[in-house]
């Protein structure tokens, strides 16, 4: 038995991923990998601080480059399996995790940006005051002459 995979392969509560087998029926596609690789840079546009540099879009040849490459690692790697096998233990938990765990993400990115709209509203409907010049406080404004003006004098015996 595996020791990355234990008991437990049986995961009711995730349908359909027999059908992302490669042709073994053993791990998930090259293409079903690349697309899962190209959403989880993407998911960094979708999540504070909101990295637009992480989608992508037009390197999505090498993209498919480093994801491959990954898939590679990956199948040559027996404890990095639970990445690309569909009906493994970890594929199924993190499955699972990331099905819970996005929505909450994604909430939380809109109680934020909606709390900075306020805070946005609120400085604007807030009058500000004005900073005074230096004119109108001559005792922090330093004298032309001597930059040690401002200081104590020493007083005589």
């Amino acid at each position: 038995m595996d020791p990355l995979e234990g008991e437990g392969d049986d995961f009711a509560g995730v349908d359909g991923l027999s059908g992302l087998a490669d042709e073994t029926g053993e791990f998930i596609s090259r293409d079903v990998f690349f697309e899962g690789f190209c959403s989880a840079f993407n998911i960094g546009a979708c999540i504070p601080p909101y990295f637009q540099s992480l989608k992508i879009e037009d390197d999505r040849d090498q993209a498919r480059a480093a994801a491959d490459a990954l898939y590679d690692i990956c199948l040559e790697t027996p404890s990095m399996h639970f990445m690309i096998k569909p009906g493994g233990v970890w594929f199924q938990r993190l499955t699972a995790i990331g099905a819970f765990a996005l929505p909450k993400a994604m909430g939380v990115a809109a109680e934020m940006q909606a709390r900075k709209q306020m805070q946005r509203q609120s400085a604007q409907e807030t009058p500000r005051t004005k900073k005074p010049d230096k004119g109108e406080h001559p005792e922090t404004a330093m004298p032309s002459g001597d930059p040690m003006a401002w200081a104590p004098k020493e007083r005589a015996a």
